[in-house]
């Protein structure tokens, strides 16, 4: 049952059916324990799908999920590493040590970092 779900929703994913497609995969997430394999793998289809979708803030709401799972490490495992990193650049938080390079790029260019300007007073 849960082979032909999956089906599924790669099948509605290839017809750019990507609403129904997170649907099903929902469903399939919703039995898996939240720090497992399967749960995050879930998580980043369906993070995926929402960006391919263009629903930004869906994207947001299951990177974060995901990264809860993950426990916020600062070190993200590879097959995590882009859709943390992604999610974390767009919200402002500070990226994983082992973040892509483009994704670091991409945040400093669109987000710079903030420096406080020292101003030294006339007595």
């Amino acid at each position: 049952d849960q082979e032909a779900i999956l089906h599924n929703a790669i099948e509605l994913a290839q017809q750019k059916r990507f609403l129904e497609a997170r649907i099903l995969l929902t469903e399939l997430r919703e039995i898996q324990h939240r720090k497992s394999d399967g749960y995050r793998a879930l998580s980043i289809a369906m993070a995926l799908m929402a960006l391919r979708e263009g629903d930004i803030k869906t994207f947001g709401r299951i990177a974060r999920q995901l990264d809860a799972s993950l426990e916020n490490p600062v070190r993200v495992p590879p097959a995590y590493i882009e859709v943390v990193s992604l999610y974390r650049a767009i919200n402002g938080q500070s990226l994983p040590v082992n973040a892509p390079e483009r994704i670091q790029q991409m945040r400093d260019r669109l987000l710079p970092a903030e420096t406080a300007s020292i101003k030294k007073g006339s007595k």
